[in-house]
């Protein structure tokens, strides 16, 4: 697996962009994400307890929450997400607290290769672990994506 890498001006954050020969079938595809590192858990979406979504790009919101499990201390979070169309996407990544605030650690437009994998590193700017983490995706009308967020120790 060839392995090119490249960072965009945030702190505590690093974009790996692995290249990945699995296919996309048409109606609900076989992602190949990689398997999570034994110091990494997948976490699940809120509204489907599913650990790994295909979205379609439509009008409106396009966030999606990623719960954070309690009863454990987490350092950093991995955000992947596999587009099925070349394109250009706006990213963004927001840590939600339990006090209320929330904390916008990656925002960027850019280029995606379709059936590649990306994935977004980021740490809590605060000493509070979040209670969620959210993937705010943007890009042409009808692209579709599949995305999975871990939390690593």
């Amino acid at each position: 697996m060839k392995m090119s890498k490249f960072c965009f001006s945030a702190s505590a954050i690093s974009i790996a962009l692995l290249a990945s020969s699995s296919g996309i079938a048409n109606a609900k595809p076989e992602v190949n994400f990689p398997s999570a590192p034994s110091n990494c858990h997948a976490l699940k979406e809120i509204a489907t307890g599913d650990t790994i979504l295909r979205k379609t790009i439509k009008f409106g919101d396009q966030n999606t929450d990623f719960a954070v499990p309690t009863g454990r201390q987490y350092h950093y979070y991995i955000a992947r997400m596999i587009p099925e169309n070349n394109a250009k996407y706006t990213v963004a990544v927001n840590l939600k607290y339990n006090t209320g605030n929330h904390a916008t650690v990656f925002s960027k437009t850019a280029y995606f290769n379709r059936l590649q994998l990306y994935k977004l590193k980021v740490q809590s700017p605060v000493a509070h672990q979040p209670y969620q983490v959210n993937l705010d995706i943007n890009g042409p009308v009808n692209n579709v994506y599949n995305i999975s967020v871990l939390a690593c120790r």
